[in-house]
């Protein structure tokens, strides 16, 4: 059973560094190609830099926009708390600490959900200036890098 586990590990291997190898293949100038043998894309450097200064600082304002919305939360609860602890009754205890919970649940996922559609957003326009970043005239090769995912 140990020799059957062993041998599908090592032709996993050799299967997987086989295609490595095959899936770029080179011209005489050393220009690296894909499979399917057209060129791949180079890219500017500077302009990959600036379309990732500005995915990070939209991914950092959504994270800090998240953050003063739970804190917000988070005290409009602990005084929702303090003002149901002080009803008279029972009943009007108990609705008002579910009630100041349901508050916040919904304040908290509100601010997820905020949070996770703005840096969806960085990331597709991030994705975009990536994509206008390439060069595609022969002599700029030499400033470009090849930076596909």
């Amino acid at each position: 059973m140990k020799k059957k586990i062993i041998l599908l590990i090592v032709s996993f291997f050799v299967l997987g560094m086989t295609t490595s190898v095959l899936a770029v293949a080179y011209d005489n100038s050393g220009t690296p190609y894909d499979s399917s043998g057209t060129q791949k894309p180079k890219f500017d450097p500077t302009c990959i830099q600036t379309a990732l200064e500005k995915r990070e600082n939209a991914v950092i304002a959504a994270f800090n926009k998240k953050t003063t919305a739970i804190i917000a939360a988070l005290e409009q609860r602990k005084i929702a708390l303090k003002d149901a602890w002080g009803k008279q009754t029972v009943r009007e205890r108990v609705l008002a600490r579910a009630k100041a919970w349901k508050a916040f649940k919904t304040a908290n996922f509100n601010a997820n959900k905020i949070y996770q559609k703005e840096v969806k957003a960085a990331w597709q326009q991030f994705n975009k200036e990536r994509r206008a970043c390439r060069i595609t005239e022969a002599n700029d090769e030499a400033n470009g890098q090849d930076l596909t995912l």
